[in-house]
């Protein structure tokens, strides 16, 4: 019983790292771009810790295979340094696959600076839900640019 309960708890938490970003991926959560509280050398990026996740979803599994336990001990470990590793790798320079279109395609089409300096600002004042359903198309990313830039920021249209 021990096994399985301690099986679920590393899995329960594994999916704490790797469900957000898989949340963000697939376009379902946007929120957290804008979010104000997000530390600077983390903004845009805080979802990217799900190697992490896959860590702690991998790792109950080890028991599965019918070896010694000195041979899941060694996998174990390669397990938790690739984790390591690519959880910076992913935090200091993720690659565009991870990112969601809409992130891609704005942080391709527009500096970091006119991002957090102009875009941002104004976004966060705009409906949540509204600014998450404009992201969702080119023409959407367009207008939210140009509401930016125009320095409104007290609501939408």
């Amino acid at each position: 019983m021990e096994r399985v309960l301690g099986f679920l708890m590393s899995f329960t938490f594994g999916l704490l790292f790797y469900g957000p970003w898989l949340l963000v991926r697939f376009g379902l959560y946007k929120i957290w771009y804008i979010a104000p509280a997000m530390p600077p050398l983390i903004w845009g990026r805080a979802v990217y810790g799900w190697p992490l996740g896959i860590m702690f979803i991998l790792g109950p599994f080890l028991s599965l295979i019918p070896t010694t336990i000195d041979i899941r001990t060694e996998i174990l470990h390669y397990i938790v340094l690739m984790s390591i590793v690519m959880t910076l790798w992913m935090l200091i320079w993720p690659p565009a696959w991870a990112k969601p279109f809409w992130q891609r395609h704005l942080e391709s089409a527009y500096s970091y600076q006119e991002i957090r300096t102009v875009f941002l600002p104004a976004w966060r004042k705009m409906d949540k839900r509204e600014w998450s359903k404009m992201m969702e198309t080119k023409k959407g990313i367009e207008e939210l640019v140009a509401y930016a830039r125009q320095g409104r920021g007290k609501g939408f249209g």
